[in-house]
């Protein structure tokens, strides 16, 4: 068991790097896609920390934490495609704005969102 005060394990599964039995005190755990499951089947406390697009599991005792699902537009952040990020089409969902500028021509205003 150890006790975790801070670390970066965004966008991959901790694996072995968080033991079972664990209280987790902060760190980033984000993913790059919704609900996406980590540590899965073991025991922790979780005390706080980022979990952006993380499944809670059952397993967890969960006080406090950032756990928010929000879906990730590639326009905006292409380097997550590499983390399993689907490439979003022209006029995606993330889609605010769409205005025509001179013949032909269109400019799109892309937003993430929340899930």
């Amino acid at each position: 068991m150890a006790t975790i005060e801070r670390g970066n394990w965004s966008f991959r599964d901790p694996g072995d790097d968080i033991s079972d039995g664990s209280t987790i005190n902060d760190g980033n755990f984000s993913q790059a896609v919704p609900d996406t499951p980590i540590m899965v089947g073991k025991s922790l406390i979780i005390n706080g920390g980022n979990f952006t697009n993380v499944r809670k599991d059952a397993n967890w005792t969960i006080n406090k934490a950032n756990f928010t699902q929000k879906s990730f537009c590639s326009h905006l952040h292409p380097a997550l495609i590499s983390f399993g990020l689907e490439e979003c089409v022209e006029e995606c969902l993330h889609v605010i704005a769409i205005d025509e500028i001179l013949e032909g021509s269109t400019v799109y205003t892309y937003k993430d969102a929340k899930v």
